[in-house]
């Protein structure tokens, strides 16, 4: 074989490649435009509106935070997807530097995963707070890496450990009447502020 059909061959096969090259690339553009079609919309008016009833409950055990899934923009319209997650933002401040107005010195968000359904309410426990200490909570919603709501109201509270039961109760029963007696707690909880009174 002489080098000028060598040559021939060698061309013709890197135009076949290119061809094959083109033709795939003109397939992947078709079919990457597959899908639903609407119009495009600004990001603002898909954003999902902020919470604003992040509310709480306190017990014995901890706080228990709840806020209501939302179901629609920011813009008023009903929400074209599902709420993925929360961020949950939490500050904890020691009760005698709490000021009021102050920026609180909010950490690393807590992703909650969503387990309602829109409209519905949701809700998060915490446990294990430390006494003397102002938490502070705030939540925003979360969609995806860039649909991410305003953050909602902030909820505040200084958790106490709640007092020890009351002791050695008895009941003397009366002339129509039954008189409870019982001794209260040998020591304040712990956190409790001096000199408040036990009820």
């Amino acid at each position: 074989m002489s080098p000028c059909q060598r040559k021939r061959i060698g061309t013709g096969g890197r135009q076949q490649f290119i061809i094959i090259c083109l033709v795939l690339a003109v397939c992947g553009l078709l079919t990457a435009g597959c899908g639903k079609k609407t119009d495009p919309r600004p990001p603002g008016e898909v954003l999902p509106a902020p919470i604003s009833d992040l509310g709480y409950t306190l017990d014995e055990k901890g706080v228990e935070l709840a806020w209501t899934v939302p179901n629609r923009t920011v813009q008023g319209t009903r929400l074209p997807y599902r709420i993925k997650e929360f961020e949950l933002f939490r500050a904890v401040v020691a009760e005698e530097e709490y000021r009021l107005g102050a920026p609180p010195p909010f950490g690393p968000p807590l992703t909650v995963a969503n387990e309602a359904a829109a409209g519905r309410r949701m809700s998060f426990r915490e446990t294990l707070l430390r006494p003397g200490q102002r938490y502070i909570y705030q939540v925003r919603s979360r969609a995806g890496w860039l649909l991410a709501g305003a953050p909602s109201n902030q909820v505040s509270f200084t958790w106490l450990t709640p007092p020890a039961p009351p002791l050695e109760l008895t009941a003397i029963p009366g002339d129509r009447q039954i008189t409870l007696a019982w001794q209260p707690p040998l020591e304040p909880p712990p956190g409790a502020p001096g000199g408040e009174p036990l009820r």
